[in-house]
């Protein structure tokens, strides 16, 4: 994606939102020190964000869906009643965890979705409270380090594992007719904001981007030239995430507007 940073519309404010202290403990604790797979150490941060690119998504993905891929299994975990259930793999069970503790962690899970989709179909940005505390160096919050970052990771693999966007506009709008020029523009900016979101997931791609778009941004006038345009880069991004997640809220609200679907109301 492009590195440079487009101005957004002030959005409506992020709001921290995180499940109780006991259930955020049971969070962490599988996700960082147990078994879980979270997302490259990404932790509980990177849930939240996994959460919010479903909330965001355009159709209403199944629970048991969403919790398959959350848990790393390639088929859908499902009992006999068609709830979610899964045969617990063996570095599970040798970390102490039966079926009965797995579910009551799709419990917490399920609630925490379910609060994330509500603030954000209501306008809001909800983030973990540990995202909400900007760094004063903006390299601080590049993954696995940075809290944002590990944010950034799971918002990502949302993405990458059920798309997004330009997937479905192909379809419900081919390119070429006239419906698609009407919104090409701004189909091609709120694809741009979601590609800037996942900017602290990973640095070693961020300073790929960085210099592939170097001179464009310094011919901009941007960031300045010389080792200092790097930091002025992460610190033009940090400031404008609020921005692009308030944007992805009304991006979100004109994409369901538009394929009307009353369901996610």
């Amino acid at each position: 994606p492009s590195t440079e940073p487009r101005e957004e519309p002030t959005p409506d404010p992020i709001v921290a939102l995180d499940p109780t202290p006991q259930d955020l403990r049971k969070l962490r604790a599988f996700f960082e020190r147990g078994p879980g797979p979270g997302f490259w150490q990404g932790g509980y941060e990177a849930v939240h964000g996994y959460f919010l690119a479903l909330a965001s998504h355009p159709l209403d993905i199944p629970m048991v869906d969403i919790l398959t891929r959350l848990f790393g299994y390639t088929e859908p975990m499902t009992g006999p009643d068609g709830s979610p259930s899964v045969p617990l793999p063996i570095d599970v069970q040798q970390a102490g965890y039966r079926d009965k503790d797995v579910m009551k962690l799709f419990k917490v899970l399920y609630k925490l979705f379910e609060r994330i989709e509500d603030r954000f179909m209501q306008g809001q940005a909800p983030m973990p409270k540990s995202c909400t505390v900007t760094p004063d160096d903006p390299e601080e919050c590049f993954a696995p380090r940075g809290a944002l970052g590990r944010w950034a990771q799971g918002f990502t693999t949302g993405l990458q594992a059920f798309g997004h966007l330009a997937a479905f506009f192909d379809e419900e709008f081919p390119p070429g007719t006239e419906e698609r020029a009407k919104i090409e523009e701004w189909l091609d900016d709120a694809q741009h904001r979601e590609a800037c979101l996942t900017w602290f997931a990973d640095r070693d791609y961020a300073v790929k981007a960085f210099k592939q778009e170097a001179h464009n941004l310094q011919s901009s006038k941007i960031v300045g030239e010389g080792p200092e345009a790097w930091q002025q880069t992460n610190a033009a991004f940090l400031q404008t995430f609020p921005a692009l997640l308030g944007a992805l809220t009304a991006d979100a609200r004109r994409l369901l507007d538009m394929l009307g679907d009353p369901d996610r109301d």
